[in-house]
């Protein structure tokens, strides 16, 4: 647990000297961290039951004594793909943020108190810059994911148009699983910072006009993410489409060319046919070099097929 005392701009690693609510506080807690302190904040049980629960939603609940939030993100992590939860709550004196430590919101906001965050205005402005760093870093975080599995689904792209074959199946499920999952975690965000607009509450807007700009800017920035999102997953199922056209180009080049060794053999087969009746005056049965030459005839056939084929470039 990591708390900064902004009016003394120190760091605490607990309430040991006790809580004073007169004070403001950023706190940044683990989630077994946070039973501890949960009854010294006062936090209700609803909010810490929905912390302990993580529930794959994300959502906003503007309350008078209280905002919280609850985030979901994706993120790279030793070349594996991860999902973690976060959430934010915050009071007239204090932000705390809940999340795991491997998260980029934990890392974020520990870096954000180890550093000391100063300001020369009020310390309840440094908590509402805070909260909109949070939202801004979320989204930041965001681009870089949405960007590095754009790559991914062109790589996958690549690959196939060398040779596609059943293994990309497999990945182009996961790629388009992951797009989708990306899209469902950024769509609720458009009406989370509508209603910090309409609603005025503390996780992202203060009264003054330059945070009323800045709430827009927050707002133009998920709108564009979400847009990303939308392109990155039309992008991943258009691999299906990619691996179907290159499937059935496969498979129309080997029709192709039984086709072809259809028509070589037929001839073949009609030689092979005549000869295998068992009439006993055949005109070539008594000649001295009638199996050679009837050998010969065939393989000319065969190379005179080969020829043509590949002439109109067919083979």
């Amino acid at each position: 647990m990591k708390i900064l005392e902004l009016q003394e701009n120190k760091v605490l690693d607990g309430f040991e000297e006790g809580y004073d609510s007169q004070r403001d506080y950023v706190i940044l807690s683990k989630v077994d961290e946070f039973c501890k302190i949960k009854e010294t904040l006062g936090i209700n049980e609803d909010f810490f039951f929905d912390c302990m629960s993580f529930d794959n939603s994300i959502r906003i609940n503007p309350n008078k004594s209280f905002d919280s939030i609850a985030l979901r993100s994706l993120e790279y992590i030793d070349e594996e793909i991860r999902e973690f939860e976060a959430h934010i709550y915050t009071a007239d004196n204090f932000i705390l943020t809940v999340a795991e430590e491997e998260s980029f919101i934990y890392k974020f906001m520990k870096n954000l108190i180890l550093n000391k965050t100063k300001s020369d205005k009020s310390t309840r402005y440094v908590l509402y810059k805070i909260n909109q760093y949070i939202i801004k870093e979320y989204i930041m975080n965001g681009f870089e994911f949405l960007e590095m599995l754009e790559d991914r689904i062109l790589d996958i792209e690549d690959d196939m148009m060398d040779n596609a074959n059943s293994s990309h199946i497999e990945e182009i499920n996961k790629v388009r699983a992951i797009a989708r999952k990306v899209v469902k975690n950024i769509r609720p965000l458009i009406y989370i910072t509508d209603n910090a607009v309409s609603e005025d509450v503390r996780f992202l807007k203060e009264v003054e006009l330059e945070e009323y700009n800045d709430m827009q800017g927050i707002d133009f920035g998920i709108d564009k993410l979400y847009e990303f999102s939308i392109s990155t997953r039309d992008l991943a199922d258009k691999l299906l489409d990619i691996y179907d056209s290159k499937v059935n180009e496969k498979t129309n080049s080997l029709i192709t060319k039984l086709t072809i060794l259809t028509a070589i053999s037929a001839p073949l087969t009609i030689i092979t046919g005549i000869y295998g009746m068992n009439f006993k005056y055949m005109p070539e049965l008594g000649m001295e070099y009638g199996y050679p030459i009837t050998i010969v005839i065939m393989i000319l056939i065969i190379l005179i097929g080969i020829h043509l084929f590949k002439k109109n470039g067919m083979l």
